[in-house]
């Protein structure tokens, strides 16, 4: 979607949609299992995860996308919540080393071009010991999956995105150790959970 308010506005209406159906048991789960104090979300998009904030988190929501950010400040507000909104990119964040409890991101890397580098930046900013959890399109070798894939894959490469890619090799080639993948949608849609 483009930098534009119509554009956050068309992003968000039509993840909201997404949410209704289907993601917002995922974005629970997801969040069911963050360890803080010290939350980095990134990728933050227009924050449809802050409903699932806790108020005892100190949460940095970073994103590339101004506008998109915008309307997380809006949302903020209505959750009467204090979160710290950065303008960044996930590929080269703008944190200290070992900043971060844990780093927390919802279908970021099916968009990234270089995904090894973000969660190379992940790594470098999580406390040792502390934990990844990622919410993704991932590669499946299911029957219903593969088919769910080869029918998706070609209309989500219109976008940029890759719904296929194998997220957890990934994550274990950054540095991340007891890589632990559950699914929530079939298995085309997983929860990744890794700590440093």
């Amino acid at each position: 979607m483009k930098d534009t308010p119509a554009g956050a506005a068309k992003y968000d209406f039509f993840m909201r949609g997404l949410d209704m159906l289907l993601a917002k048991k995922w974005r629970r789960k997801l969040w069911n299992r963050v360890e803080g104090p010290a939350v980095l979300e990134a990728g933050a998009g227009t924050g449809l995860n802050i409903p699932y904030y806790r108020t005892e988190f100190k949460v940095t929501a970073l994103d590339n996308n101004r506008n998109y950010l915008d309307r997380a400040r809006h949302r903020a507000v209505r959750y009467d919540l204090k979160i710290n909104f950065i303008i960044g990119n996930i590929q080269k964040l703008p944190f200290r080393a070992e900043s971060f409890d844990t780093a927390v991101t919802t279908f970021l890397f099916c968009q990234l071009h270089k995904p090894l580098q973000g969660l190379q930046e992940l790594y470098r900013v999580l406390k040792q010991g502390r934990q990844l959890l990622l919410l993704e399109h991932v590669r499946t070798q299911g029957l219903f999956g593969q088919l769910f894939t080869t029918v998706a894959e070609p209309l989500y490469r219109l976008t940029g995105d890759h719904i296929a890619r194998d997220t957890e090799s990934f994550v274990a080639k950054a540095g991340f150790v007891d890589v632990n993948s559950t699914p929530v949608f079939t298995n085309a849609v997983r929860i990744i959970q890794a700590r440093k």
